[in-house]
């Protein structure tokens, strides 16, 4: 999270590849709103692939 939230600061548009990642505890879903409302762009590896 710190990484993704850092490179949006910095300018950097952000992709979160949603299906190599997993939360750890109930503050993670909070931490994923967190990402998205600050600008990363939530995907899959599939869609990356099919790109």
């Amino acid at each position: 999270m710190a990484a993704i939230l850092g490179l949006i600061r910095r300018g950097y548009k952000v992709s979160l590849v949603t299906d190599a990642i997993k939360t750890v505890n109930e503050e993670g879903g909070e931490a994923l709103n967190e990402m998205k409302d600050a600008g990363a762009v939530f995907t899959t590896t599939e869609d990356i692939i099919s790109r």
